[in-house]
């Protein structure tokens, strides 16, 4: 059972959050919306898409749509144990 989700930002996301370029509500509905389709991938690209975000998987297989502005393209990588969830919000330039 999952007990703790650990949310890892690159320093390139960081900005945007402290900028307020990308808010809270927006890297959390990201997460939620990585962790719901956890199951169908580990890697998860978020595009933007004029007034929401495409959410696909490694393969660009469309997998959600979310009502969310984001500035550019986010990736976030899904790493899962017995316990933990392990976020890591990047740029597509930080990896």
């Amino acid at each position: 059972m999952i007990k703790e989700i650990i949310i890892v930002a690159t320093p390139g996301i960081d900005l945007y959050l402290q900028n307020n370029i990308l808010t809270a509500d927006d890297m959390e509905s990201l997460i939620r919306a990585a962790i719901k389709h956890e199951d169908k991938s580990y890697f998860f690209a978020f595009k933007k898409n004029r007034l929401k975000t495409t959410v696909t998987d490694g393969n660009n297989n469309i997998l959600d749509e979310l009502l969310v502005m984001i500035p550019e393209q986010i990736w976030i990588i899904i790493d899962k144990s017995k316990e933990t969830i392990t976020c890591t919000v990047m740029l597509p330039e930080e990896y």
